[in-house]
């Protein structure tokens, strides 16, 4: 499994808060049970799945699994 930095924001209201986005990429024909509520815990980070988990056929065999993460400070 493969967990790459995406996009990040900043927000400096009253608090300031940073949102880091990540997105995690399965190996081919490697699937995990993960729902839109989960979190991860992926390089020593616990992230919250953002969204729907995509799961990519081939063939009608599963491909691989996407989802993008989030972590959120402040």
């Amino acid at each position: 499994m493969s967990v790459q930095p995406d996009a990040s924001t900043e927000d400096t209201g009253d608090r300031p808060v940073v949102t880091s986005g990540w997105r995690l990429v399965t190996r081919r024909g490697v699937d995990v049970d993960l729902l839109p509520t989960d979190r991860v815990v992926a390089l020593g980070r616990v992230l919250d799945v953002d969204g729907d988990v995509s799961r990519w056929t081939l063939g009608q065999r599963h491909h691989h699994t996407e989802a993008r993460l989030k972590e959120v400070e402040g």
